[in-house]
């Protein structure tokens, strides 16, 4: 099943799809600030987990396409935060995409999927302090700061963006 909205095609991953979402997890430019390229192997790994997240959980990332072209832009949704029971939106983008909006509609698309189709009261999202433009891009989605913590080595800015319950 596909959703499009604002220009992107959001797509669970298929066995199709792995290998252009082993070029996220290996690229250099894309990992920088999320630990570094990972082997082609793991890649394949947590790309199958995802697939079976979804039948599971019924969360996961998705394959992003452009709408127009059909081209593979990026990889990301909702998972589990550090084991749950907190979820967390996260995504990658290709560079040679990066600027056109693709990040915030991936984040825009997962926290309308959380709020509206699993009904949750909270999303939570984690950057690498150095990570100036996706710290940028989780509070233009509306995320509010939360805490630093040390994780994997670095400094990480930990986001929440709460559901909005209207007063009664």
């Amino acid at each position: 099943m596909a959703e499009s909205v604002r220009g992107c095609v959001f797509q669970r991953p298929t066995e199709a799809d792995i290998l252009v979402v082993e070029g996220l997890y290996t690229n250099p430019v894309v990992r920088r600030y999320l630990g570094g390229p990972i082997p082609a192997s793991e890649a394949n790994r947590r790309v199958r987990l995802a697939m079976r997240r979804w039948v599971e959980d019924g969360l996961g990332p998705w394959v992003v396409r452009e709408t127009g072209s059909g081209a593979v832009v990026g990889y990301g949704g909702l998972s589990w935060y550090e084991g749950g029971p907190r979820v967390e939106v996260s995504y990658m983008v290709f560079p040679e995409c990066w600027g056109r909006g693709f990040g915030l509609s991936i984040i825009e698309h997962s926290v309308a999927d959380g709020f509206e189709r699993l009904g949750l009261d909270d999303i939570w999202a984690e950057t690498q302090v150095a990570n100036q433009a996706s710290r940028e891009l989780l509070r233009r989605a509306g995320f509010q700061f939360v805490e630093v913590v040390g994780r994997y080595s670095e400094l990480q800015e930990v986001f929440v963006l709460h559901r909005y319950s209207p007063p009664s």
